[in-house]
């Protein structure tokens, strides 16, 4: 984010008060604008990083352009920034989203796994598939329904595009039914006539193997 034109860095910022989530994405601000809107290079970013979340997706400031510049800078921004910039002239255009929402049709059963350490991931599950593969059995994989208590948690994530620096597993059964996401401390352990499968997955290559 910020004007529309220039090179591009990958950064991430802390989106709320509490979080442990990293948020990264890609942004065209100036090195004083990420300075004033609390922008880390991913380089210098320890842990997990997560792109493209639903929630949480930080707050996002906007300054007026200099004179010349056609364009306002928008940007999201580290939450222990806001009140700095805002005396620096930014103004905060949009808060920030907290934490998934419950779920609340009947076609689908919210739900969630703790997908990597201290990274809790929720998703939408078809009612017939999670009746199908039983409660039981997905208490076996760490997948349980995602509920009010969870929404006080600081480390709940949801649709996300990427997640940097970890492994995530998935796993189908004999009979072709599948989850999308496991527990990654019950890889090695999942329910008879099931098979932990490795995602897509991107990691730091600054950490030796």
């Amino acid at each position: 984010m910020g004007s529309v034109y220039g090179a591009r860095t990958k950064v991430a910022v802390t989106p709320f008060n509490g979080s442990t989530i990293n948020y990264g994405f890609a942004t065209n601000c100036t090195a004083g604008e990420q300075g004033a809107l609390g922008h880390t290079l991913i380089a210098d970013v320890a842990g997990l990083i997560v792109y493209g979340t639903s929630a949480p997706k930080p707050g996002r400031m906007s300054k007026e352009p200099e004179q010349g510049v056609n364009a306002n800078t928008t940007s999201f921004v580290d939450w222990q920034s806001i009140d700095g910039a805002i005396g620096a002239g930014w103004k905060l255009v949009k808060g920030a989203t907290l934490t998934p929402k419950l779920g609340r049709g009947s076609r689908s059963v919210r739900v969630k796994a703790e997908i990597a350490p201290n990274l809790l991931k929720v998703w939408d599950m078809k009612t017939e598939q999670f009746n199908r593969i039983t409660a039981a059995t997905l208490a076996e994989m760490g997948i349980s329904a995602y509920v009010q208590a969870d929404t006080n948690n600081n480390n709940v994530i949801q649709g996300d595009n990427k997640i940097e620096g970890a492994n995530v597993f998935g796993a189908r059964s004999d009979e072709g039914l599948s989850v999308g996401f496991i527990d990654y401390q019950r890889v090695d352990n999942v329910p008879a006539g099931w098979a932990a499968y490795g995602k897509t997955a991107t990691n730091d290559p600054r950490v030796a193997r």
